[in-house]
């Protein structure tokens, strides 16, 4: 869910605290950028893709506790994706394994949340909520992975915002966007928490929170993330969990939106 709403954060349109001469420039160009990040986002629904996911947790000693490593094909499906586990832990995955996997559908979920501009859910999180509860700043132009980008520099601010996992992070963020200064796509994002965040009537604390948002062109005038690596610090109950996740996908591949039903489970 925590990247679920990074990804979110990066989305939909901004109306907040510029600071510098320019703001009413930067607060313009922010805009315009959010749009190609919705249309980016909608467009991913037209491409089939792999997916990896590495999580790797650890004791509150360092010590690794357990790992694992998830490799999908994922095809969209009229209006959802068929999401197809081809490795776990370096091996086959069992039939079991495939049917669990694919009945959870973790991507398609996300995904719906992703394009929905209403904000209907409770945790869901947009753009604008994210830059009226934070002050941000332009930090002038910078080439990543050979393409000229803007920076903006977001930190967090004292103005009341939304509530639930999102607005609490938020609140205690602060980073970066990089931002194409050819099509205003989201090329990279960073972001982390300045002070713990406590949740569950405290008896939960996330101590730490750090997300890295790498993203590429697929196709022309089509920008899609690459990587998103996520490290988080949580406190549950008498016990704590360090957790590092790495998300990538690649191999993407333009495909007609199929209007077949999925398969049973799903």
């Amino acid at each position: 869910m925590v990247i679920l709403t990074f990804l979110v954060l990066l989305m939909l349109s901004p109306a907040g605290q510029a600071s510098g001469s320019n703001s009413e420039d930067l607060t313009a160009l922010l805009m315009k950028a959010s749009r190609v990040q919705t249309a980016d986002i909608v467009a991913w629904r037209n491409y089939r893709f792999q997916r990896s996911s590495f999580r790797e947790d650890r004791d509150e000693a360092g010590g690794v506790k357990s790992t694992e490593w998830l490799v999908f094909t994922v095809t969209p499906r009229g209006d959802a994706f068929e999401e197809k586990l081809f490795r776990i832990d370096g091996r086959q995955p069992t039939e079991s394994e495939v049917s669990r996997f694919r009945s959870q559908g973790p991507f398609s979920k996300h995904y719906r949340i992703l394009v929905e501009e209403s904000g209907k859910e409770k945790e869901n999180f947009t753009m604008t909520q994210f830059f009226r509860m934070s002050s941000y700043r332009y930090g002038g132009r910078e080439t990543i992975n050979g393409v000229l980008c803007h920076r903006i520099d977001f930190t967090p601010t004292s103005i009341r915002g939304a509530g639930g996992l999102a607005g609490r992070l938020v609140k205690v963020m602060e980073g970066s966007l990089w931002i194409t200064v050819g099509g205003l796509h989201l090329a990279r994002a960073k972001a982390r928490t300045v002070e713990p965040v406590s949740l569950a009537m405290s008896l939960v604390k996330i101590h730490a929170l750090d997300v890295k948002l790498e993203a590429g062109p697929v196709g022309e005038g089509l920008w899609l993330p690459r990587e998103i690596d996520l490290k988080d610090h949580v406190r549950m109950f008498f016990t704590s969990r360090q957790r590092h996740r790495i998300l990538r996908y690649s191999e993407f591949t333009p495909m007609p939106v199929s209007t077949s039903p999925l398969p049973e489970g799903r």
